[in-house]
């Protein structure tokens, strides 16, 4: 008697319903991490942004004593979100490029240039910078970047 049936090739492949079960386990799993996922993102983007503000502001005021010059950080048409560059004497010598649409940075006084004199000091005052997500709405923290009189700028979590 010969049997009709190949017991190796009924078991190869998926069954339907064992396929619609794995896709409808990953759609869960999917949308339970797709949220944490997105302000993982997100916080990385506004640490990263407060960290080369951070670095530019540290970099621009070294500059200045090392050239014994006078020594910008400028901020970009369209705000500080869109990039800065540090010149001296009317020179770039670095530039930050804009950063992604899910990243606010303000200043808290309307000034669109931070100079640093030769001595390492900010001329005109010290100032705030606020990191946030630009959506109002998101579930991660703002960092404030805080440049004193003495030029040292320094980076906390929260607002300023």
């Amino acid at each position: 008697m010969r049997c009709s049936r190949n017991p190796i090739e009924s078991r190869a492949g998926f069954s339907i319903i064992e396929l619609v079960t794995t896709v409808a386990v990953l759609g869960i799993l999917a949308a339970v991490g797709l949220p944490s996922y997105r302000d993982f993102v997100l916080t990385q983007q506004v640490r990263q942004a407060s960290y080369d503000l951070t670095a530019s502001l540290m970099f621009a005021r070294s500059e200045a004593i090392k050239r014994n010059a006078s020594v910008s950080v400028v901020r970009a048409t369209g705000g500080w979100t869109q990039g800065w560059v540090v010149q001296a004497g009317g020179t770039p010598i670095r530039t930050e490029d804009p950063y992604a649409a899910g990243v606010s940075i303000s200043n808290s006084t309307p000034a669109s240039t931070l100079t640093y004199t030769n001595n390492g000091r900010l001329a005109g005052g010290s100032t705030d910078f606020t990191i946030a997500p630009a959506d109002p709405s998101a579930q991660v923290p703002a960092r404030c970047v805080s440049v004193m009189l003495s030029g040292m700028p320094a980076s906390k979590i929260g607002g300023c």
